[in-house]
């Protein structure tokens, strides 16, 4: 009887201790991906203005954005913008390489040196400047 419960204190114990082998995907990992955006706030020395996306009208989708995320290395990605509008050609801005740092649970955004949004893995919201007192805040989640 104590033979038995040694080796089952001893099977327990291996167990517990034994490594677990499931890989944590990096962060270039978890934040690539799509990203539909649902709005894009223009703000300019206070004054707010926010598009809600996508735009439907009846039962036609209109117009509509995405964020494209591409992993470069472990904490690297490179961003593009999507615009969709019914009719048009599609616009498209490419933001380059962006770099991850950890913060709490998720990411910030940086380009170079300077914080330019965040990102979780499922969820990618950049504030870009666009000029000295205009920024466009952008929400997304992951498709």
């Amino acid at each position: 009887m104590e033979n038995r419960l040694t080796t089952l204190l001893g099977a327990l114990v291996m167990a517990a201790c034994q490594k677990n082998d499931e890989e944590v995907p990096d962060a270039g990992t978890r934040v690539a991906g799509t990203y539909q955006i649902s709005s894009l706030t223009f703000d300019s020395s206070g004054v707010k203005e926010i598009i809600g996306l996508p735009v439907i009208q009846g039962t036609q989708t209109v117009a509509s954005a995405t964020l494209a995320a591409s992993r470069q290395a472990d904490m690297m990605i490179t961003l593009v913008y999507r615009l969709q509008v019914q009719g048009q050609s599609d616009a498209m801005q490419d933001f380059g390489e962006v770099n991850l740092r950890t913060a709490g649970s998720g990411y910030g955004l940086y380009s170079d040196g300077f914080k330019i949004g965040t990102a979780d893995g499922t969820a990618l919201n950049p504030d870009l400047p666009t000029d000295v007192n205009q920024r466009v805040l952008i929400a997304s989640k992951k498709q």
